[in-house]
């Protein structure tokens, strides 16, 4: 390195020799110094490629589908009615509808959902055959903004007007 530097220009030898005598006095030479920065550069390159293919990847996965695949609360409705049978937007509404039943409730939102379940269930148990709007066996209508008052005070009497005044 310092030779290159000399050939240049005669003037630079002395803050060269300085250089040096300073990188000896730290037990180093300037060789030694450009191959690290050189080894490090190296590794920086390797490592924002990594960066760059992991977003690819990362932005090839598709999420709703991911997120569906491992939600507990889909998981249940998907298992006591035919939740996947239904378009994502009305999936999605039930999803948001627990969620926000269950903030602020002290429950999780799977407690609240397999709570729209049973209530579900109870409301079909407990009409006669025949009169029982398809609504009413849906879990999905309690949580929702149209029967969501009715189902806190049936379902969580004591919490919900602990928290929810």
């Amino acid at each position: 390195m310092d030779h290159r530097l000399r050939d240049q220009d005669l003037a630079i030898e002395p803050a060269l020799r300085w250089l040096t005598e300073r990188l000896a006095a730290q037990g180093t030479t300037p060789d030694r110094v450009i191959q690290d920065e050189l080894r490090l550069q190296g590794a920086l390159n390797v490592t924002v490629r990594n960066v760059i293919t992991s977003m690819r990847l990362i932005s090839e996965i598709d999420w709703a589908n991911f997120f569906q695949s491992v939600s507990l609360v889909d998981a249940a409705l998907r298992a006591a009615t035919d939740f996947e049978a239904m378009d994502f937007a009305t999936r999605d509404l039930y999803r948001r509808a627990i969620e926000r039943l269950a903030r602020g409730s002290g429950h999780t939102e799977l407690d609240v959902a397999h709570r729209a379940i049973a209530r579900a269930r109870k409301a079909a148990q407990l009409s006669p055959q025949g009169k029982l709007s398809d609504r009413d066996r849906d879990p999905g209508y309690y949580p929702r903004r149209q029967r969501r008052a009715q189902f806190r005070t049936r379902t969580w009497i004591s919490p919900w007007r602990r928290q929810n005044g």
